[in-house]
């Protein structure tokens, strides 16, 4: 800051006013100056003034202290006071949460510490003894009783054999396992359910001829009841991986031609629940379904000409038939050599047939031959067949009891090679499955 030079007037009588400098940080004077324009001049260095340059110096020196004066004079702002709602830190804190990124220093901002309540001692803890907890303890209580209730059971059922009512009733209620099939389970409600249709069968048929009719042991009903459920479960598996299914429609059809045979549906469900305890439903679930899923599979077995069982089938068919095609050779002889139908033991002689009574594939070529003329091979669902036409004519009624009078028939004989038939294929599966029989 410059000096501040004394006027001309007070200079030239020798009067320098006791002001040096301005203080450069405060922009203030150094000396103490007068707070009020009517403060009271010192008279020492002006004393030999006249009144009118007492009065100039006067007013000079008042204007210098104005000047030096000036930021103390300005007019200050006033701050009303406010009050703090949460007085529990000071204003430092303030700045350091508008600057998340300045480090902690030493001048922390003064947090003002709440009373230690940690230290003051805790009442002592109340139990529990609500309502709801006490029902969890009761609910848990209970399955635990049933989970062991149910251990008992089962060890009971198939390690003691126990077959009472009541454990029987458990074992169908919960659905516990009769067989295990390569992972898949067949229930014990399933088992008991053919078990008491075969039981009874042998019971009605025992009762009707007594001397013909062997009574099998429950051990031996068993038997057959779990043999039968695990190839019905294995024939399911494996038609699955082959893509074959069965609809309801065609389970509904084959229940038609059924009822037809049987004479009527009346007797149909009159002899069901008679023989067996069933119902339709019963009949169409446990019996035809599997029969038509075997067709099935049957079909597609025979149509595979990789399989080993058909390629040595077709073979020996070609050789007979070149032994039938002698003149030499009598077609009844190669018959009872070399046909595997049991149902056509004499000479390979099926009878009277109308087209209904056969395949369609076997009743297309035996309705085209003439009497005496022996087929090419023909491929069936059964296998390789040679026929030979015996006779063409038109029934009369007599010929067989299920051909009406006025139908076409033909008297046939045949020679039938199989290929992979569906029984010695679904044996060789069920051998080659995991299959644990859990009942004794």
């Amino acid at each position: 800051m410059p000096r501040i030079k004394a006027s001309k007037t007070l200079s030239k009588k020798g009067v320098v006013p006791s002001i040096s400098r301005i203080n450069p940080v405060k922009n203030k004077l150094m000396t103490k100056t007068p707070t009020s324009k009517e403060q009271e001049i010192p008279s020492a260095g002006i004393s030999g003034l006249n009144p009118e340059e007492k009065v100039a110096a006067r007013k000079e020196i008042l204007d210098i202290i104005k000047e030096a004066n000036v930021p103390n004079n300005r007019p200050t702002k006033k701050l009303e006071p406010k009050i703090l709602k949460k007085p529990i830190i000071t204003p430092k804190t303030t700045a350091m949460k508008m600057d998340p990124i300045r480090k902690m220093t030493s001048e922390q901002p003064h947090i003002i510490e709440q009373p230690n309540v940690a230290s003051a001692p805790k009442p002592p803890k109340q139990p529990n003894t609500s309502p709801r907890r006490s029902l969890g303890y009761v609910g848990l209580a209970l399955l635990v009783i049933i989970v062991l209730g149910l251990g008992v059971a089962a060890y009971g059922f198939y390690r003691l054999d126990w077959s009472n009512q009541i454990s029987v009733r458990v074992a169908k209620a919960v659905s516990l396992p009769a067989v295990i099939v390569n992972n898949k389970l067949v229930s014990y409600k399933n088992y008991d359910h053919d078990v008491s249709a075969l039981k009874q069968y042998y019971e009605k048929q025992k009762a009707a001829q007594p001397a013909a009719v062997s009574m099998p042991s429950d051990q031996e009903l068993k038997t057959i009841i779990l043999d039968k459920l695990v190839q019905d479960e294995v024939l399911s598996q494996k038609a699955k991986e082959m893509s074959i299914s069965i609809t309801d429609q065609e389970v509904d059809n084959e229940m038609q031609n059924v009822i037809t045979d049987a004479g009527g549906e009346e007797l149909l469900k009159q002899s069901l629940s008679d023989l067996y305890g069933w119902g339709v439903q019963d009949f169409k679930t446990t019996v035809l379904k599997p029969y038509l899923l075997r067709q099935k599979i049957q079909t597609k077995l025979n149509s595979d000409d990789g399989l080993p069982a058909n390629i040595d089938a077709k073979k020996r068919i070609e050789d007979v038939l070149a032994l039938a095609r002698d003149p030499n050779n009598k077609f009844e002889d190669l018959a009872n050599k070399y046909n595997e139908d049991i149902a056509s033991p004499n000479g390979g002689d099926l009878g009277y047939l109308a087209k209904q009574d056969v395949v369609a594939e076997f009743a297309d070529a035996a309705f085209a031959l003439e009497p005496g003329q022996i087929s090419n091979v023909v491929r069936s669902q059964y296998g390789f067949h040679i026929i030979k036409l015996e006779e063409k004519l038109t029934s009369t009624g007599k010929e067989s009891t299920t051909i009406p009078a006025g139908v076409e028939t033909v008297h046939v004989r045949h020679i039938l090679i199989k290929t992979q038939d569906i029984d010695s294929w679904l044996k060789e599966k069920v051998d080659d499955s995991k299959v644990y029989r859990l009942l004794k």
